[in-house]
């Protein structure tokens, strides 16, 4: 039987490691904030296993699912530190 302390170390544990796992940015359209655009991106890979570098893999477990949409949901809002990109306006 587990007891309560052991049990609420073992969340603990999961949640470090999955904080650590999802480096990854949930702002999949790079416009600086993470919203209803990016929460579309991630929903139409569900599902799909990720065998290289997978935007919509946000955890980078390998597959797109319910977890990328909960760091998705945690990172929600304007990025912080966002740079835009920088366009050239000159004409050529």
């Amino acid at each position: 039987m587990t007891t309560i302390p052991t049990t609420l170390a073992m969340i603990a544990t999961s949640l470090t490691a999955t904080t650590l796992m999802a480096a990854s940015s949930a702002d999949i359209d790079n416009n600086g904030d993470v919203n209803a655009m990016d929460l579309l991106s991630i929903t139409s890979f569900l599902g799909q296993a990720c065998d290289s570098d997978c935007a919509a893999d946000l955890n980078n477990d390998g597959v797109v699912n319910t977890a990328d949409i909960m760091e998705l949901m945690q990172q929600w809002g304007p990025v912080a530190d966002y740079v835009a990109p920088v366009t050239d306006t000159r004409s050529k």
